[in-house]
């Protein structure tokens, strides 16, 4: 399935067409700059990204960095080809496919003190 939370246990793959790549390049530079050209993400999912981030650019739009930062973090979320590293899709349902109905994110101490620290800022 080409659904935001389609499980996928595979490599990371290229684009499957041109066209997907400038797209990445402009929702999410620091995935698209990525050497090997492998994502984890369709194009489907790359729209659905950007459909969604667009509720929360209207609530961060007084701080760019806020949502620059917001913007990184669903990008690795939905696109890195590290995936694996930092998410576990521990329930998948099988009604609708293989659709991710439960996971853990795996986010390091130094990340999140430094997100409260900029919430503490603000």
């Amino acid at each position: 399935s080409s659904g935001i939370n389609a499980e996928y246990g595979g490599p990371a793959l290229p684009p499957a067409f041109p066209a997907a790549v400038d797209f990445l390049k402009a929702l999410c530079p620091d995935i698209a700059a990525n050497p090997s050209g492998k994502f984890c993400c369709t194009f489907n999912q790359m729209l659905t990204l950007s459909n969604s981030v667009q509720q929360a650019k209207s609530l961060l739009s007084k701080c760019e960095v806020a949502y620059k930062n917001f913007l990184s973090m669903w990008c690795e979320f939905t696109c890195s080809p590290d995936q694996s590293m930092f998410v576990n899709a521990t329930e998948v349902g099988k009604s609708d496919g293989a659709i991710v109905t439960f996971l853990i994110l795996y986010l390091h101490n130094i990340y999140l003190h430094n997100i409260s620290f900029v919430m503490q800022l603000k």
